[in-house]
């Protein structure tokens, strides 16, 4: 440690140093370690602070952190760099991101350092910088940048030079190639992985040739020790201080187990914009494929908020009339006095207020789908005419005796029970018979509360890309209640409540803080129309004794053996 000192002293003596780190605590930390040594050695809070006070004076070496408010550490680099070329750059970070390492790759910076420090490799790598700076200017900084990045990263990597023979290899590349160090280094890409999908070395030729980064997914790769794997790949291309070419670098991420698990799993987590990979879901993209490739009338039937206008447009964008318009009506936002004209149209004089010839939703949908939304809030006569069109597939418009002929698929949708509605006389039988050839029933949400975690993920994504935010997720705090709440709005409720707590967190992750104020925290819902499943009952009756088995069996009144077989039937697993 005494020897070090002394060296660093000696290399340090007559340099400058600029410091960037948002901490104020380690800032401080770190100043002190630097004024040691460095004749001067100034502090900026963030980048862009830091890039202004560079710009003043060039310093010898340039220390920043990577996340930063106002401008990271990436930035920061890339700026320093339109300045001057051969600045030295020390980055430091507390995170393994390996997209902004391969932004520093690319950008060339001198030494990458991980949080939190260790004095004794933070004192070697200022030595080694300083080296640079006082004796060693005009080497290649890019072999030791790699080196230094490459240790620092989960990922396979490997790069090659121009005649694609691999000049290094990072320990997770080794393991991936199952191959040892001298099996690696100095051998052409294509012996090495000469065994693997042809993406492989096509994704580097290209690279290589264009100049460009390129990215596959899913490719698979022979390994002598554990067979087939498959894996993501990226190559970038490695350039020097003058912006010249001189290898690509390639990113191999394993994704063997993700792809071998999905495969023995044989689920589908999306289809079209429904999301889900339970198995009531799983029998619905099923359905809605057969659907797809007929014209056969279809009843959507479901809970408010479950996406029944989304399993309509999957079935409609998955056949052959994709192509044709997809016309939707809401029939419960439309007056009675207007939803015969809304649907066949009027002619002018029809009546008051009817000026001009107006086509209707029926003869817009021609040729591709009509989609009824709340079809069991029509009106008598509107089911009538309704009844007419899947009939004989044509109509007249308000005021008008003339019949319009139409090839229009009808989807109809309602979370009412037309049944009942028949039985009261409110709903025509023989029009419920017309639109019911085919139904698809899309269950509650609390019926298929395994599918909460990747909902709460696709809204995630969703909301980080509409609000350009980067929220990581939320706690297990508030996974726990979403799995334990009744979610009377469904779906629906769930991606409204996401959304609240997205735009007010201004964390990482989301807190139970963060939710709506009226959300129900105890989950002590009832379902509409104040009917209870049996599995929703035992669901409450945990909630309420806080998931203590033998409370919620007093509170049923069954044995706690029975509480397990119940919860093992309804997959009640919190």
């Amino acid at each position: 440690m005494e020897h070090l000192i002394k060296e660093l002293m000696r290399y340090a003596k007559g340099l400058t140093a600029l410091y960037v780190e948002d901490n104020s605590a380690i800032r401080e930390e770190v100043y002190n370690i630097l004024k040691k040594f460095f004749d001067l050695v100034e502090t900026a809070a963030d980048g862009k602070e830091g890039l202004q006070i560079y710009k003043g004076r060039r310093h010898d070496i340039v220390i920043s952190d990577i996340k930063m408010p106002l401008m990271d550490g990436v930035q920061l680099s890339k700026d320093i760099r339109k300045i001057d070329k051969a600045q030295v750059i020390v980055i430091m970070s507390a995170r393994d991101d390996s997209r902004s390492l391969l932004d520093l790759i690319t950008i060339g910076v001198d030494k990458f350092i991980m949080k939190p420090l260790d004095n004794m490799k933070f004192l070697e790598t200022l030595l080694s910088v300083c080296k640079t700076v006082t004796n060693e200017k005009d080497i290649q900084r890019y072999k030791t940048n790699a080196e230094a990045i490459f240790r620092s990263v989960s990922e396979a990597i490997i790069t090659v030079d121009n005649e694609t023979k691999i000049i290094e290899a990072n320990d997770a590349a080794r393991r991936f190639c199952g191959l040892g160090y001298s099996e690696i280094i100095g051998r052409e890409f294509k012996s090495v992985f000469g065994l693997c999908s042809t993406r492989f070395n096509d994704t580097l030729a290209e690279t290589l040739k264009k100049g460009i980064p390129v990215k596959i997914n899913r490719a698979e790769c022979s390994r002598r020790d554990t067979g087939v794997s498959i894996a993501s790949i990226t190559s970038y291309p490695l350039l020097d201080a003058g912006k010249k070419q001189y290898g690509a670098v390639m990113v191999i991420r394993d994704d063997t187990y993700s792809s071998t698990l999905e495969n023995e799993l044989n689920q589908r987590r999306q289809y079209d914009k429904l999301i889900g990979k339970s198995e009531s879901m799983q029998k619905i993209y099923s359905l809605i494929g057969n659907l797809a490739e007929t014209d056969a009338a279809v009843l959507i039937t479901g809970e408010s908020g479950t996406g029944k206008e989304l399993a309509a447009e999957a079935i409609h964008f998955g056949g052959e009339r994709a192509a044709k318009p997809l016309i939707k009506v809401n029939c419960s936002a439309l007056p009675e006095s207007l939803l015969e004209s809304e649907l066949f149209g009027h002619t002018k004089g029809a009546f008051t207020g009817a000026i001009a010839d107006k086509e209707g939703r029926f003869q817009k949908a021609n040729g591709g789908t009509i989609f009824l939304d709340e079809i069991g809030d029509i009106s008598p006569s509107a089911q009538i005419r309704l009844l007419r069109v899947l009939q004989e597939y044509e109509f007249e418009r308000v005021g008008s005796s003339t019949p319009v002929k139409v090839n229009v698929r009808v989807i109809a949708a309602t979370n009412r029970n037309l049944m009942e509605l028949v039985s009261s006389g409110k709903f025509r039988e023989d029009l419920y018979y017309r639109l019911n050839v085919v139904r698809l029933h899309l269950p509650p949400l609390r019926e298929r509360r395994d599918d909460i975690p990747l909902l709460v993920r696709h809204f995630i994504d969703k909301f980080n890309l509409r609000y350009k935010k980067d929220i990581e997720g939320i706690s297990n705090d508030i996974m726990k209640m979403f799995m334990g709440h009744i979610w009377p709005g469904n779906v629906r409720e769930l991606e409204h409540t996401m959304e609240h707590a997205y735009v007010v967190c201004s964390r990482p992750v989301i807190t139970i803080h963060d939710l709506p104020e009226d959300f129900n925290r105890d989950t002590k819902q009832e379902l509409p129309g104040g009917v209870q499943s049996e599995g929703d009952k035992i669901l409450q009756a945990l909630v309420q004794s806080q998931w203590r088995k033998n409370k919620a069996a007093a509170l049923l009144g069954i044995s706690r053996v029975t509480l397990y077989e119940k919860m093992k039937k309804f997959r009640i697993d919190i």
